[in-house]
């Protein structure tokens, strides 16, 4: 997938990216990581169908993950 590189953003990117643009991405990829934040920063491998336990493997600290689900928890008076 693709985002905008942080260094190429201008003032009207974050509200680009609130209405899906500046973003290439797949669905499956889009879950992917809002899986992370779902897992606490644990990658889970998606499947479509599975009788054994996945198994997991962090790759982001727990820390960064209380980050972006705090960012994406955000409101402001006047914001929907």
């Amino acid at each position: 997938g693709y985002i905008t590189s942080l260094k190429n953003w201008t003032l009207a990117t974050p509200i680009s990216l609130s209405f899906g643009y500046e973003i290439r991405v797949t669905l499956l990829q889009l879950a992917c990581g809002f899986s992370l934040l779902a897992c606490d920063g644990s990658l889970v491998q998606p499947r479509l169908y599975c009788k054994q336990l996945i198994q997991q493997k962090k790759i982001y600290s727990t820390e960064t993950i209380n980050a972006m689900r705090e960012i994406i928890n955000l409101t402001h008076p006047g914001n929907t």
